[in-house]
């Protein structure tokens, strides 16, 4: 399919489902900066490829915005699709909101797919379509529909990152995790929900290759108080893996389980959630009481131990050379 085809493809179940424009961000269910083929919703429906962009839709526009790092390219890879390329100044605003609030008039209805987008996210833009009585609705997979040869997800084995190069253990991280949970304001929690895939990497020392150029798994993570439970393909776990699991108890979910395991968490447990990397549909999932923070894993990794610090010394040795040679084309070390 052309990218015109792909676009009246879609106007015509915004139609049936009676939607007036949809948003389609570059994002995954993890809010993750670079992402899997299998969701790259916002390039297959507009042929533009560049890192970081968003395309917003109606009946009669076709718009992709992007910041300056892609202006040249957003004009080579839309020319002839019928998308108008706008150019943003700054990169974290939202300005397709902005035009969709200037665009439709009052009671319009905007669809977003609420794996693509965080909760915070989500409180955003609903705010700010509420002021011009626009409705959002963000239980609809539209691309879905229209996108029918969708890349699958990866199937490559998840290994392990070993000890003596984490320099920490599955258990010790555990057990950091936990402590942190304890202190937790206002009052300890019962769980923690985990879903950013660096987070996953480093809180349970796996690497993976479901994201080019990226060392990360695709899964989701919930830590307890005495129980820990990952939800991912578990074809996809080697041995090591699965061995490195059992041994500090890890319980191992289908992926498509998260949804399920936070339906039914009692109404009684308490559960910490980062708003801004936990997507609106896992986030309402929830049946626990939620305690909004930052995810614990993104914090601690920033804190070098000194196994990681001695191979970071070790790498910096290895490529100075390298990075002499490439800037000055000299053959000599120094």
């Amino acid at each position: 399919m052309t990218v015109l085809q792909k676009l009246s493809a879609l106007r015509k179940i915004m139609i049936s489902n009676k939607v007036d424009a949809i948003i389609i961000p570059s994002a995954d269910p993890h809010q993750s900066e670079y992402i899997a083929a299998h969701w790259q919703e916002r390039v297959w429906i507009s042929g533009f490829t560049g890192s970081a962009g968003t395309v917003a839709i109606t009946h009669d526009h076709a718009g992709l915005w992007t910041d300056s790092r892609y202006y040249l390219q957003g004009e080579m890879e839309l020319r002839g699709s019928s998308y108008v390329l706008h150019k943003m100044t700054n990169q974290f605003a939202a300005p397709y909101v902005d035009f969709l609030i200037d665009s439709l008039p009052a009671g319009s209805t905007v669809a977003i797919n609420g794996f693509m987008f965080s909760k915070a996210a989500v409180d955003g833009i609903k705010k700010s379509l509420a002021e011009k009585k626009i409705n959002l609705i963000h239980r609809l997979d539209l691309i879905s529909e229209a996108w029918q040869d969708r890349p699958d997800l990866s199937d490559a084995l998840i290994e392990t990152h070993e000890e003596k190069y984490a320099g920490k253990s599955i258990g010790d991280k555990l057990k950091e995790i936990r402590l942190a949970m304890s202190a937790t304001n206002p009052s300890a929690v019962d769980y923690h929900l985990i879903t950013a895939l660096d987070d996953l990497a480093w809180t349970f020392n796996i690497r993976g290759k479901d994201v080019e150029y990226n060392p990360v798994a695709i899964a989701y993570a919930v830590i307890g108080k005495s129980d820990a439970h990952i939800f991912v393909n578990q074809s996809k776990l080697s041995d090591k893996v699965k061995s490195a699991f059992a041994k500090n108890k890890i319980k191992i979910h289908d992926y498509s389980e998260i949804i399920t395991f936070l339906n039914h968490l009692k109404e009684e447990t308490s559960i910490l959630v980062d708003p801004n990397i936990c997507s609106q549909t896992l986030y309402e999932a929830i049946n626990a009481t939620v305690i909004t923070g930052s995810s614990l894993p993104k914090t601690m990794k920033t804190i070098k131990n000194e196994t990681e610090i001695k191979h970071i010394r070790s790498v910096m040795k290895k490529m100075v050379p390298l990075w002499h040679r490439l800037f000055t084309g000299s053959k000599k070390p120094w």
